[in-house]
This record gives C-alpha cells, sequence and structure tokens, in this order.
C-alpha cells in the first residue's frame, strides 16, 4: 500500500470526485514498487515509486526520461501508458514516483508475437524525438 503522502499526491491528480479504492502490488518491477491503482470510476492506474536509495539518486533522470518518452508516444499507434503526474525528486510523495495509466491486456507469447513485436518497433523508429537518448551508462 503507497504511504499516506503519496496517496494524497495521486488524489490531487485524479478527477473531481474520484478516489482510489483498490490497490495490489504488480510484479517484475526491480528497480521500483510498481502498484496498480483502482479508481471509483473504474479507471486504472499505475504508480512507480523509486525506494531503494541507488534509484532514489537516479530517480530524477529516469523518471524524466521515462515522463518524457510517455509524452513522445501519446497520440501514436504505439501502445503506451498516458502520463498523469509525475514527481522525480519525491518532493510530494514518499519516494519519487510516475502515476500513468494501466494498459489492459496481458503478456501473450505466440507464434506471431515476433511479427507483432517488429510492427512495433518500425512504428517506434519513425518517430523523430526532439533529443537523442543519453549516452549508454553501465550500472553494473
Amino acid at each position: 500500500m503507497p504511504e499516506p503522502t503519496t496517496l494524497a499526491w495521486v488524489a490531487r491528480h485524479l478527477a473531481p470526485g474520484e478516489r482510489i479504492t483498490a490497490t495490489h502490488p504488480l510484479r517484475g518491477g526491480w528497480t521500483s514498487r510498481i502498484i496498480a491503482l483502482t479508481t471509483s470510476t473504474g479507471r486504472e492506474l499505475v504508480l512507480r515509486s523509486f525506494l531503494s536509495p541507488f534509484f532514489r539518486h537516479h530517480a530524477p533522470g529516469l523518471l524524466a526520461r521515462e515522463a518524457a518518452v510517455l509524452t513522445l508516444l501519446r497520440g501514436t499507434p504505439i501502445p503506451a501508458a498516458r502520463l498523469l503526474a509525475l514527481d522525480p525528486a519525491g518532493e510530494h510523495c514518499a519516494a519519487p514516483s510516475l502515476l500513468m495509466t494501466r494498459l489492459p491486456g496481458t503478456v501473450r507469447l505466440t507464434e506471431d508475437t515476433g511479427a507483432d513485436l517488429a510492427a512495433l518497433l518500425v512504428a517506434i523508429h519513425r518517430l523523430a524525438p526532439a533529443d537523442r537518448p543519453r549516452p549508454y551508462q553501465a550500472w553494473t
């Protein structure tokens, strides 16, 4: 469950009258805590928060880049979450956090997965971001 300060921050980014009715952790986040949030309108959101000291230190850059990518993908045919709010330094939340919509669906691996992924990669490579990605940085 997110901390009260974090839930208060999330609440400020909901529609008037909308509130969080359920939370549950999502699997797979090894750099951050990822929690699914359900609202009173049935909307599903995702809250990503960096808790460990190493990732808290790098959170402003990591979250800013993630927010920029989500913003770039908005309005494209590429399925991506929609950015709702960003607290990269943890000034309003208990930890640096990003709030986004949750995409419907599940992971499916079939014979067609490769073709589907290739089509998405073609669409991604057609995008023209304003800024080039930062140089590679090894963290090991």
